[in-house]
Parts: structure tokens; sequence; C-alpha cells
């Protein structure tokens, strides 16, 4: 054995743990697996069968955790065929079993032969289940399942004496407690903002948002958004404190697909801390497998035959819109909740009209060394220029723009647009909730926009 090994042995506190699994009886593969966890060779005790099981079980009272495998044979002189599927589970049958002797035990179980429903559907009435992995989540990498829940099981931490070491237990259940009530809060918080955005007025909810708790639209949303994506039982359920709240936020965001919210769930059921790294993860490996979204759809049916034309006044309408009205104000106009200005974007007669906080700021300049000079703060910024620009299809602004705003903005945020290639980009973010403030030096551009506004409303 290794010194690395020595001496993390020799900093660590441990409690037995049993390992059930007839692949494992080899003196070779128990080695192995033993320098792989860096736990003393004494606080792993290996069954290979049902009845070894049982009678290590009864000769160690203090074992802490047993891990077992769904399809073990009864005993030494037992053969089993993994091919029956008839032939008893004598893991399943071993649960009950442990929970008798030794009822504080915690216990997984894993199988390589069978899915996790049918694990689930047989260990419902077992006690101190801590986690269940079928087929699927075991494959090439049962050992790596082992080590982790092995060492996050096994390590004690507590090289106290009694007073103190109750001390801890005592801190600690108070702790996952206040966790989980911290969880709760950030659903019942959420339900309560979307229950009152409800009966107020539109425009009334920011300043009630902020007068009332100095909290701003962006975070509101982001509260709101964790209620409508989170079943409250599966967040709640003991399998699922493993939810950093921070990580709900960041799977509840728009952006993020149910695929990955449902796996970050599942992973937390079988004792893995779901963290914000692991959430944005999440999120990277699921949006390439998502299928178009009904934002996509729409955009495909309405706006696929709109092509860049040199004379704006020729360019079709855009999408139709649920707010009609254009309001005439000399270089301003009012596009329902958008604003539309007639002029440079970096003119203080533009500026003037933005908030304080802008979310989001598109840019698409005629010259690529052209920079956006206003003052206030703007979270994301994206700027694209192109000698082509003009000749860009549709498809190329909608995509593009549709993937940006999803991943930094929410509904009801605002985001301002400084030049305005294609029509397409306003009917995007309009379509997403934001409010736009536009900014296009054109007058013949701007007024082309007005008329397909008001054209494609009627």
């Amino acid at each position: 054995m290794s010194d690395t090994n020595v001496k993390d042995f020799s900093n660590k506190f441990w409690k037995k743990g049993l390992l059930v699994d007839d692949e494992l009886k080899s003196k070779i593969s128990q080695e192995n697996l033993i320098n792989n966890l860096r736990i003393p060779p004494e606080y792993v005790l290996f069954a290979a069968d049902y009845e070894a099981a049982l009678k290590i079980l009864r000769e160690n009272p203090d074992i802490k955790a047993c891990i077992v495998d769904v399809r073990i044979p009864k005993n030494s002189h037992d053969y089993y065929d993994y091919k029956d599927d008839e032939h008893p589970d004598w893991g399943i049958s071993l649960l009950p079993k442990i929970n008798q002797i030794n009822e504080l035990a915690e216990i997984e179980i894993y199988s390589a032969q069978v899915p996790r429903d049918y694990i689930k559907d047989r260990i419902e009435k077992c006690n101190n289940i801590k986690g269940f992995y079928g087929k699927d989540d075991t494959k090439n990498k049962r050992d790596e399942i082992i080590i982790r829940r092995f060492r996050q099981t096994l390590s004690n931490y507590y090289d106290l004496d009694e007073d103190d070491a109750n001390f801890v237990k005592a801190e600690t259940r108070k702790i996952k407690t206040s966790y989980k009530t911290l969880v709760e809060k950030v659903l019942d918080i959420g339900d309560s903002l979307i229950a009152v955005k409800k009966k107020l007025k539109h425009g009334q909810f920011r300043t009630w948002t902020e007068g009332e708790f100095n909290m701003s639209e962006r975070t509101a949303q982001r509260y709101m958004n964790v209620a409508k994506k989170f079943n409250r039982q599966e967040v709640m359920s003991e399998l699922t404190l493993n939810f950093v709240p921070t990580a709900l936020f960041a799977l509840a965001q728009p952006s993020v697909s149910e695929a990955a919210r449902e796996e970050a769930i599942e992973k937390a059921k079988q004792g893995e801390k779901i963290s914000v790294k692991t959430a944005y993860e999440l999120k990277a490996k699921h949006s390439s497998r998502r299928k178009p979204s009904s934002l996509t759809a729409e955009l495909d049916s309405q706006s696929s035959s709109i092509k860049p034309q040199t004379n704006p006044n020729t360019q079709p309408a855009l999408p139709k819109q649920e707010i009609v009205k254009v309001v005439r104000q000399q270089n301003i106009w009012h596009l329902g909740q958008h604003l539309l200005f007639c002029g440079d974007p970096n003119s203080a007669e533009f500026i003037k009209q933005l908030p304080v906080k802008i979310f989001l700021n598109l840019a698409f300049p005629p010259d690529r060394s052209w920079l956006f000079k206003c003052p206030n703060q703007i979270d994301s910024s994206m700027s694209f220029s192109s000698i082509y620009q003009e000749d860009l299809e549709s498809l190329f602004f909608k995509k593009t723009i549709e993937e940006v705003i999803k991943s930094t903005t929410d509904a009801d945020n605002v985001a301002t647009i400084c030049f305005l290639p294609n029509p397409i980009i306003l009917s995007v973010a309009n379509l997403l909730g934001l409010r736009c403030f536009v900014a296009e030096p054109n007058r013949a551009k701007c007024e082309a926009l007005i008329t397909f506004w008001e054209s494609s409303n009627q």
C-alpha cells in the first residue's frame, strides 16, 4: 500500500461498511477496491452471497452502511443464472433482514442487470434506503458509485469526547432541518410572488417588489421560475435535500430543458449533491438534445419567408403582436411595450430614455469598432458586425438571438437593441417577453418597422 494511502488512513476515523456482491469475492478484487477507497481494510467487509451477509451482520452490530447487489446467490453452493428472470433476487430479500438486525444501518442497492424502476418497485417498504441504482446508472461506473458512497457514509468526523460529539450531531440535525426549510421558503416565496402578480395591474409588480422588499424584478422572476419549474413534493422529499438552493435557481432558468431538471432530481435521489456547477453541467449536457421550442416553431411558421432586402419598405410584416398601439413622438415611437428611437444609440436623447439596469444589450453596428457608451448597468452584451449583415438569412438572426436571450434573461427584463438589420430580432425578443429599447439611425428603416408593426395587427 502506498505512503499516501497510509497517511490518508491516519488522518481519518471510520465506521464499518458491508459490501455484498458475488463479483467481488476474490482477494485481488477486494484489495483493488480497498486501495481505491483509501479506507483501512478492517472497516470494509465483503460478502458474496445472502447467507454470508447475514452472518457478517450478526457478528458486526456496529456496521453503519450496507451496499448490496440485487442479484446475488443464496449461498456459496448456489448458482445464480443472471438471465433467468424467475430466479429469486436474494439482494432484495436481504434488505428487510438488514433492517431487522441493524435498524440504523444505511442501505444502498444497485444492479448491472435490471433497471432502476425494477428495483424501486421492490424496495418501497424497506427502511433506510439512501440510494438505488439500475443498470443504466452503473454502466461502466459501478466501482465509482461504490467508492463515492462508501467514503461519504463511512467517514467518521467525530473524534471528540461524548459531550462534544453529541453537540455536533445535534447541530448537524438542526442545520439539516434549516436547510430543508430554506429550500421550502424558496418555493413559498415563488408561489406568493406568482399569486400577487396575478392580482396587480401591468407595471405595478416591479413597484411592489422594489418598494416592499427592495427586490429587483429579475430576482423576483428567479423565485417564480423555481416555483413554476419544480414539483414541490419532489424537491421537498427526504431524498432531494441534496439540492443547493442556488442550483434550483440555475435549473429553473427558461433556457434549461426539462430533461436537465429531471436528471438533477434523479441524481439527488441517489444521494448526489446538486451544486450550481452540476446544474450548469446538466444544462450544457441537455442543451444540444433539446427539441425545437414552441417559440422556434412559431417563428418558423411566421418568419421563414422573411428575407432581408435592400429596400426596407418592401420587407414583409413582423409576426402578429399582442399589443398593437403605435404612439408617435417625433423621433420616438412606442410599439406596444417597446420604444423605438430614430437616431444614434449613443445620443443623450436615447440614453436618457433607458432604465438604470439593462439585462441585455444587442448591437449590430455597421462599423465593428463601434462601442455602446451607455453609462447604465448592463449585465450582458453581444455585438455583431459584418459586411454581409444586410444579406444574412432571417433564420441566422432568429436562432442566434433566441439562444442569447434565453441564456441571459428572463421574461419582463429590459434589453437594448442598437441598430436593427432585421425585424426578426425584435420579433424574437417580443415573443420571449423582453421589453426593448431600440435605436436605429436610418429613418426609412424606422418607418418601415412601424408600418410592419401596424399592418401585422390589422
